[in-house]
């Protein structure tokens, strides 16, 4: 209705078409430069700008070759209409597919900078949350150190609560954990600080975020000797992988599958 169509089985050929066509869209153009261009007008641009970034995360954990097409059309929205505060989000996505599936680290980062960038000045407080949470979550780290996202994850889990992103607030939280884990932080007090944020996610019933988190720290409190079974594997007071390993299979939520296989990994 809104004028935009994506395919129900988009398949590699269809994406790749796809990202030449946005790369096509922003011929001749700098990242630093698109942070100039005009403000969207169009009430039915808007619309699909909003519904296209509020699917975003469900399409990461279902269906992750629909989130390409779908920030890739934000893009090119953007590029052809003009910015709404949305487009701050879809750079960043840009950003992310730039870095981790092409491989071009430099122009992933520079549209990690213009989402944030764009981000200020738009003023867009309701999307800050969603948009940090992908810059210092998948792209950052490519550049600078890990230590340098904890800062920024801090504070867009907070604007994440004030706002009422609570999704977003409640990921941001388990990447500043998880962050925290691969930096080298004190186990103990990272512990009482992934409880903290449990405690937190299930008031906010963020599943999806809370199993993410549940992983990383049971894995923790393995290390602290705090193991129910066998210290490579994941069955304690945070988390059950007999028990919960059938449901994200069921759910197929492959993030969570990968992340208890990865932990288990890094315990033995």
């Amino acid at each position: 209705l809104l004028g935009v169509r994506l395919p129900q089985k988009p398949g590699r050929l269809r994406i790749m078409l796809a990202l030449l066509r946005t790369r096509l869209d922003l011929a001749g153009k700098r990242p630093e430069d698109l942070v100039n261009l005009p403000q969207m007008t169009d009430p039915y641009k808007l619309a699909a700008m909003r519904i296209l970034s509020s699917v975003g995360t469900a399409s990461y954990f279902a269906f992750p070759e629909l989130l390409a097409l779908m920030v890739l059309k934000t893009i090119n929205l953007s590029v052809r209409h003009g910015h709404a505060p949305e487009s701050a989000f879809g750079y960043a996505g840009y950003g992310l597919i730039l870095c981790g599936v092409v491989g071009d680290l430099e122009s992933g980062y520079q549209y990690g900078q213009l989402a944030l960038g764009l981000l200020e000045k738009l003023k867009a407080r309701e999307l800050e949350a969603r948009t940090v949470m992908v810059v210092y979550d998948f792209i950052v780290h490519w550049k600078e150190h890990i230590r340098e996202t904890l800062g920024p994850l801090q504070k867009a889990y907070q604007s994440g609560l004030e706002t009422g992103d609570l999704q977003f607030a409640a990921l941001c939280g388990h990447v500043y954990s998880y962050h925290r884990y691969w930096s080298g932080a004190g186990l103990a007090g990272l512990e009482r600080e992934m409880a903290f944020y449990s405690e937190a996610m299930g008031q906010f019933r963020q599943e999806a975020a809370l199993h993410l988190h549940e992983i990383f720290r049971q894995a923790v409190l393995n290390l602290l000797g705090r193991a129910a079974a066998g210290v490579c594997q994941l069955i304690g007071e945070s988390y059950d992988e007999r028990r919960m390993l059938p449901i994200h299979r069921q759910a197929k939520d492959r993030s969570a599958i990968f992340n208890v296989h990865f932990n288990k990994m890094t315990l033995c």
